[in-house]
């Protein structure tokens, strides 16, 4: 699939404010396009001049939109740059390209203790970061001393918990094919 990415270097520029893929496209597999329509959209309610627009309004929309098309690009890159394929030289070359320094001060943070450092206008939550770093093979060198407070006894009981709360819920939930043929029968 050949497509363009990019983003509007202003999003918002004199009276005009550009909305979903007229302000910028990032990649097809990872379906962002709806979440930045929203974004946009409450970015905007929350700037929303009073009296006309101003300098001020328009730079931190803008400021905005960049931080978070620039988050959501990292996060799509991390995929690539961190893949061990080695069977063709797309592959390779991925993993040798230069990376923006966010990506590396996190996959560096990480590799520290296991710690991840949320920004707010980030889509992807710290678990979505875990995945993709503890998938791609980077594995903390240490973790954070808070998880020294717990005995090993107060930890696997914590767990424990955990597991049940999470598992009672999914209990009650419909299989795959169970919930396919209650709400999504052909007509």
């Amino acid at each position: 699939i050949r497509f363009r990415t990019g983003r509007r270097l202003k999003q918002w520029n004199k009276n005009c404010v550009a909305l979903g893929l007229s302000s910028g496209f990032l990649e097809p597999l990872e379906s962002t396009s709806i979440y930045l329509i929203q974004s946009a959209v409450v970015r905007l309610i929350h700037l929303f001049p009073h009296t006309g627009v101003t300098p001020e309004l328009m730079d931190e929309y803008n400021r905005q939109s960049q931080t978070e098309y620039e988050l959501i690009r990292d996060f799509i890159i991390l995929h690539y740059y961190l893949n061990e394929r080695n069977d063709t030289q797309f592959w390779r070359d991925l993993r040798q390209m230069d990376v923006p320094e966010r990506i590396t001060r996190k996959i560096e943070l990480f590799r520290a203790n296991g710690g991840l450092q949320q920004d707010q206008l980030d889509i992807f939550l710290e678990p979505s970061w875990l995945q993709v770093m503890l998938g791609q093979g980077v594995v903390p060198r240490d973790y954070h001393p808070l998880a020294d407070a717990l005995s090993e006894e107060q930890l696997r009981e914590k767990l424990s918990k955990t597991k049940m709360l999470k598992s009672q819920p999914l209990a009650k939930m419909p299989g795959h094919d169970q919930f396919l043929e209650m709400f999504c029968k052909s007509a």
